[in-house]
């Protein structure tokens, strides 16, 4: 009787575990249009409103190159930084494409804007090494036609590094005033 007892359980956890598995599913048609919603609001200029739609097809799809991008790039844009917003666009960035098309549901990969928005919320998080290299990744992928825009990627290294060697001053500072008697 306590056998039967343990096997009824056991069928009724893997039976909730496939019904809340097919229910976290979502069906390809119900992802496209979510996925339009979303691109529109942010054409729109609505990226809080476009965040808990990219979400939730961030939660359906976290390879998917262009979803994850979308999100990073709201969150960094709406300063909600954080170490998931790093995490989502290191997803993203290596789906990288430079045949990228935005707006496009069935296009999975990231444009290298990618590594623009990266580069910023690194630095944002004081990963100041990994901001640094995201912004020559991106500064490989742009354009020549782009040369004001890579002059102010350079400028934003170089204030980077400045910030990198005052950090690292002050820390040297603070380990000899520490270590006096």
């Amino acid at each position: 009787m306590r056998t039967n007892k343990i096997i009824s359980i056991i069928i009724t956890v893997v039976i909730a575990l496939q019904i809340s598995s097919a229910q976290a599913q979502m069906s390809q048609y119900k992802f496209n249009q979510l996925f339009d919603r979303a691109f529109a609001q942010i054409v729109e200029g609505d990226l809080e409103g476009a965040m808990p739609i990219l979400d939730k097809l961030y939660e359906a799809d976290p390879e998917h190159g262009q979803v994850s991008f979308l999100l990073g790039m709201c969150e960094a844009k709406t300063g909600n930084i954080s170490l998931k917003t790093e995490q989502v666009l290191v997803a993203s960035a290596a789906h990288y494409n430079y045949t990228h098309q935005r707006g496009r549901v069935e296009d999975r990969t990231a444009p290298a804007k990618v590594w623009f928005y990266l580069a910023e919320v690194r630095a944002e998080l004081g990963h100041i090494d990994e901001a640094v290299n995201a912004y020559r990744n991106y500064m490989s992928c742009i354009p020549l036609a782009s040369l004001e825009h890579k002059r102010d990627v350079v400028q934003e290294i170089k204030r980077l590094k400045q910030r990198q060697l005052a950090l690292a001053s002050v820390g040297a500072s603070g380990a000899i005033i520490n270590s006096m008697p």
